[in-house]
């Protein structure tokens, strides 16, 4: 088991919203073969969620408004049964995605790196926000995920992903608890 950043820093109240928004779905997963669901198919989805902006920072102080900026974007995968109900089997923890490689082709990819994640003064190597738009199995390897997104809301990026790293995501990740 492992906990992420946001588990330790917030034990009390996460800053996160609870519900993944947006994102994209879905692609088809074999379930874990030594989980308690024995064979078959996940379907999985990439979600976000953000530190919404709240009353409470008008009344802040610059201390406090310093631990959590608001609209920090992180990403989440989850998984769920292919038939109804279409039960939440499986939950990563929380995420970011990288910033663009400097040898990728987009001249752009450089002006976003200035906005990073930043979480209780830490700042991440990885956008302030990420928005997942697209999910699909790389065409000719079906151990491989496409994944894109946007960064900074300014330049977009795919990248490829191994089955098998979103499966560990899923399976070392909280599980749902309700069905």
């Amino acid at each position: 088991s492992f906990s992420t950043v946001e588990e330790i820093w917030f034990p009390d109240k996460n800053p996160f919203q609870n519900m993944p928004n947006g994102g994209a779905c879905c692609i088809q997963l074999d379930r874990h073969p030594h989980g308690d669901n024995g064979g078959g198919k996940w379907l999985v989805g990439l979600g976000h969620t953000k530190v919404p902006y709240r009353p409470w920072r008008q009344k802040a102080t610059p201390e406090q408004l310093l631990d959590l900026p608001h609209h920090q974007y992180v990403s989440l995968l989850y998984a769920f049964e292919p038939t109804p109900p279409y039960r939440i089997v499986a939950r990563s923890g929380l995420f970011c995605l990288p910033f663009s490689a400097d040898d990728e082709d987009n001249p752009y990819s450089t002006l976003t790196r200035t906005r990073k994640l930043n979480l209780k003064r830490k700042n991440f190597d990885c956008p302030q926000i990420s928005f997942v738009s697209g999910i699909t199995e790389k065409a000719g390897d079906d151990t491989k995920v496409l994944v894109s997104y946007g960064i900074n809301d300014c330049t977009p990026r795919i990248i490829e992903i191994e089955k098998s790293e979103i499966e560990q995501l899923l399976i070392m990740g909280p599980i749902a608890e309700d069905s």
